[in-house]
């Protein structure tokens, strides 16, 4: 059989075992055979690239876990008299392989054709390239890339491989050597994942890789149909759309979200995204307008912020117009829940509501001011006087103020609180909305009072005033009436 036949036998035969990917070979312009195969190796399941890095000066050991390595490109060339006479003229280069280890391998390339001379040998260096290579670096799990990321940006080292082994050829990389190998391995897991079938979870049908979407780096695949459904769900979660499979931490990637809903959907998820972000962030708030809600940097503990967008000054903790150094007004739908937050609050809750709004558990004796001042003018006036403020506010309610003053605020307090638009414009009218947020805080603090009193004091069994017992025996004496009684039976007892 002629060498030329056996030449177009063994090209057939490879191109029939490898893809275009793999295997390529075309015919000279002098009619010889070149062509060049692409030797993807083996790797172990776990195997990693390690290399040093000086980082501040302190040497820093980097591990990477690589799936794939850059293949090793064997270049090569039929001569005349192959395989009766010669050997095929080739060349190694790889990325990752310093001189001296392509240098090994070209020589055991040349011992496999003494070994096998007047044999095609294409084949079995395809073989060995792809099976030994680690083994014979002396890499089996992992590979130290150290000192060749050190030697690439030296341009002695280029010379270096050409007078080693004139069968070294050069490979050039743009990237630094790790974010080399990093970038690859992506790209070619992607290859990988495109060109395999998968059966999805959800539906359970076998589904082709370009029509899968892959969760990392939990590596999950579904098809793309039960995806863009699950997503199209889920994207009213703020904080993520995680991959479906039970209890699995990884989440769909901002790429994959506009892959299978298009541009809009997209962008309300990474708006959603970024707020979900900034909510996080201590020192953000939002614009209280509701044409507006951009995000607002606040300044330290200052309860004023500014917006950049609509210039709109506010309060970040009531989110109203910024009110000063007054307190945050209480809006009457609110008391009954600021209440019950106060009560269950501990120290520093209850603090932040009293630096908020004024209000405090301890018992207020003092009326609000404009009260005060109605039932002493009242008192005081003459009778012009008095006509005029029994036309302004009713001599009925005059006299239930003098009578029994707490009672009265509570029942204008629970008017403004229950009653609609017309009764609290009224009422503001006629106390100022000033007076009314007043008697507001008035009635929180005398609620918190009496809740206070009703946990820690008992009352005195003759007069009813509360008293509360610090420390000591059982005998009590009122601090109002002098009355003695006993503090577990509220029994009435003699001093001695």
């Amino acid at each position: 059989m002629s060498d030329e036949i056996d030449q177009s036998d063994e090209i057939l035969a490879l191109q029939s075992i490898y893809n275009d990917e793999e295997f390529t070979c075309i015919v000279g312009d002098d009619g010889l055979k070149t062509g060049k195969f692409s030797a993807f190796i083996t790797q172990p399941s776990q195997f990693y690239v390690t290399f040093t890095s000086a980082h501040n000066g302190t040497p820093k050991s980097i591990v990477i876990p690589i799936e794939h390595l850059p293949p090793i490109i064997l270049s090569f060339k039929f001569p005349k008299d192959y395989p009766s006479r010669n050997r095929p003229e080739f060349t190694l280069s790889c990325a990752w392989l310093m001189a001296a280890e392509l240098a090994k391998l070209c020589e055991r390339l040349e011992t496999t054709w003494r070994e096998k001379k007047c044999s095609v040998i294409l084949y079995l260096w395809i073989n060995i390239l792809k099976e030994e290579t680690l083994d014979l670096i002396g890499a089996s799990d992992h590979l130290d890339i150290t000192r060749l990321h050190e030697q690439l940006e030296s341009p002695e080292y280029i010379l270096e491989k050409k007078e080693l082994d004139p069968r070294i050829a050069d490979f050039p990389i743009s990237l630094p050597l790790p974010q080399y190998l990093e970038s690859f391995n992506e790209a070619r897991s992607r290859t990988i994942f495109l060109r395999n079938i998968y059966v999805c979870p959800i539906c359970f049908q076998e589904t082709p890789g370009t029509n899968c979407l892959q969760f990392n780096p939990c590596r999950h695949v579904y098809c793309k149909y039960c995806m863009e459904q699950y997503f199209k769900v889920r994207i009213t979660d703020v904080s993520s759309i995680p991959c479906p499979h039970e209890k699995c931490p990884s989440e769909a990637t901002p790429l994959q979200v506009k892959e299978l809903l298009g541009e809009q959907l997209s962008n309300k998820y990474d708006g959603m995204l970024l707020r979900a972000t900034l909510d996080k962030m201590s020192d953000i708030t939002y614009c209280p307008r509701l044409a507006c809600g951009s995000p607002v940097l606040r300044d330290g503990d200052d309860k004023m912020a500014a917006c950049l967008a609509c210039n709109y000054n506010f309060c970040v903790l009531c989110r109203s117009s910024y009110h000063g150094v007054d307190y945050c007004p209480l809006r009457p739908e609110e008391v009954d829940k600021i209440i019950r937050q106060y009560q269950l609050a501990d120290d520093a809750g209850r603090e932040s509501l009293e630096n908020q709004y004024g209000i405090s558990r301890r018992i207020s004796q003092q009326v609000p001011s404009r009260i005060e001042q109605i039932i002493l003018e009242y008192d005081e006036g003459d009778d012009e006087v008095k006509t005029r403020l029994e036309l302004r506010y009713g001599l009925a309610q005059i006299k239930r103020l003098k009578k029994d003053t707490a009672g009265e605020l509570r029942r204008i307090v629970n008017q403004y609180q229950n009653g609609d638009d017309e009764v609290r414009c009224r009422l503001k009218r006629m106390f100022g909305f000033q007076e009314i947020q007043k008697l507001i805080k008035y009635n929180v603090n005398t609620v918190l009072s009496m809740d206070w009193l009703d946990r820690n004091a008992k009352n005195c069994p003759k007069c009813n005033a509360p008293i509360q017992k610090i420390s000591g025996c059982n005998h009590m004496v009122c601090w109002k009436c002098k009355t003695s009684f006993c503090w577990h039976c509220l029994c009435f007892t003699c001093i001695g």
